[in-house]
């Protein structure tokens, strides 16, 4: 059950980080998960296991050689890592000070925290509810509240277009009055999904 937990978390983190490479939910895009059952507790552990015990029976077939335009992407990869959140944080001059506060309110929320080199997630029971994101300058919250609310007409915010986003209203936090309006937010988003 670890052995299939941990492997669950690797997926979830590599699906995370493509997912946002792509600009786009790639749940249901892997070889593996044909295999899904999404009831399980594990769903892409379980399906990823189930695809290697299916290649295994299965007929061994010959190694299958990398096409060389994938071997030069793995190259390009390679010579050029993505930097991780915080150093993209750093660059994009945002004010430490609010971003402390944000992830202690956070912290404190009780809500699961997992990092990527894009972003700071926070979510219950595997559904995102709050990411933290660098911009070119400063730091936006991207939370799973409805843009379109006319509730938050007065809050300065932004949508966030990506297809699949679980996290449609992008926020930028740049001042104190921001970091109150992101207590109110985070509240709001706790209390509708917890």
């Amino acid at each position: 059950m670890v052995a299939k937990s941990a492997l669950q978390q690797k997926l979830d983190v590599a699906k995370w980080l493509d997912s946002e490479a792509r600009g786009t939910d790639r749940c249901g895009e892997y070889e593996y998960c044909a295999y899904c059952d999404p009831d399980d507790e594990f769903p892409c552990a379980a399906a990823y296991l189930a695809m290697q015990e299916k290649s295994k029976s299965s007929a061994k077939a010959a190694p299958v050689r990398k096409a060389p335009a994938d071997a030069r992407k793995e190259a390009a990869a390679v010579k050029e890592p993505a930097p991780d959140f915080k150093t993209c944080l750093a660059r994009s001059g945002s004010d430490v000070r609010y971003f402390e506060r944000i992830e202690t309110l956070l912290k404190a929320s009780g809500l699961t925290r997992s990092e990527t080199k894009t972003g700071i997630g926070y979510s219950v029971k595997r559904v995102p509810l709050v990411k933290i994101v660098a911009l070119k300058k400063g730091f936006a919250l991207e939370l799973a509240l409805d843009p379109s609310d006319k509730k938050y007409e007065s809050i300065p915010h932004e949508t966030v277009t990506a297809k699949s986003s679980k996290t449609p209203f992008r926020f930028p936090v740049t001042s104190e009055l921001a970091i109150e309006r992101a207590k109110a937010l985070i509240e709001d988003v706790i209390a509708a999904h917890v």
